[in-house]
């Protein structure tokens, strides 16, 4: 028996139900957003009328689009493989130190901390002098070093 249910045997169906309504109230804006990509105005319109694939017929079939999700495709994927990699070693790593473990543990939450507007700018500008303007390289150390400590953490 897990320490909540032996904590609090009565209240199993309370907290089912309350993480339940919080799954709800977060998918809330999804449900209600979602329909509006298959209106067959011109414009977003809520309610919408009548149904029609013609956004995601734009977006698949124009050329900036198409390079756009690619570009966004390679990001995300090199991005988690590389904080995979480094995130799994760290906390390995971690995990058989004797002494410093707090400074590590730390330094590695630090993105967790850092507000993320605060991070990513730090990253652009940093990257861009260090390396005279941005690539997809750039953004992916970057997409690396905000998801590394996620991985850290689960680790």
């Amino acid at each position: 028996m897990g320490e909540w249910q032996a904590a609090f045997p009565r209240l199993r169906w309370v907290f089912a139900a309350l993480g339940v309504a919080i799954g709800l109230y977060l998918l809330a804006p999804i449900v209600t957003i979602l329909p509006l990509a298959f209106t067959s105005q011109k414009y977003l319109l809520f309610p919408p009328t009548g149904f029609s694939w013609q956004w995601f017929d734009q977006v698949f079939t124009d050329p900036s689009w198409r390079g756009s999700m690619a570009n966004s495709a390679k990001l995300s994927v090199l991005g988690a493989g590389i904080a995979t990699v480094c995130g799994t070693a760290a906390a390995l790593g971690v995990r058989r130190m004797r002494r410093g473990k707090a400074v590590v543990r730390m330094t590695m939450l630090a993105p967790i901390v850092i507000p993320q507007l605060i991070l990513a700018l730090g990253l652009y500008l940093t990257y861009r002098t260090a390396f005279g303007g941005t690539s997809l390289t750039v953004l992916v150390i970057g997409q690396a070093t905000l998801a590394m400590p996620l991985v850290f953490v689960n680790v």
